[in-house]
């Protein structure tokens, strides 16, 4: 369970930190992160399990976007920006399955002796 916290954790700054490299306002990292929440869950009801996960990459990529537009930001800027949150989201998904795949391997390994 602290495994799956941690990577959880990780998911999440990891988004954030993609938005403050693309040059994301503090307010959109944070909101990115309601964004993906709220969006995961309100996909989740529309399609189950893989809504989830779409629902977060929308989500966080609406609110990043909205909040980047409404604080000066040209169009194509905030685009950029809401693109480095779901490339944040995407290389998190990423890294939190091979962590589970890694941790469910050796607990396999440890069973089995």
């Amino acid at each position: 369970l602290l495994v799956y916290i941690l990577l959880e954790i990780i998911e999440f700054l990891l988004s954030v930190l993609t938005v403050k490299l693309y040059g994301g306002k503090n307010t959109s990292a944070f909101l990115s992160i309601i964004g993906g929440f709220l969006g995961a869950i309100v996909g989740n009801f529309i399609f189950p399990i893989i809504g989830g996960m779409i629902g977060l990459i929308i989500g966080a990529y609406v609110v990043t976007y909205y909040n980047e537009r409404k604080n000066g930001r040209t169009s194509e800027e905030a685009i950029q920006i809401a693109n480095s949150t779901t490339l944040g989201y995407i290389l998190a998904k990423g890294l939190k399955s091979i962590g589970i795949l890694v941790f469910g391997i050796y607990l396999i390994t440890i069973h089995w002796k």
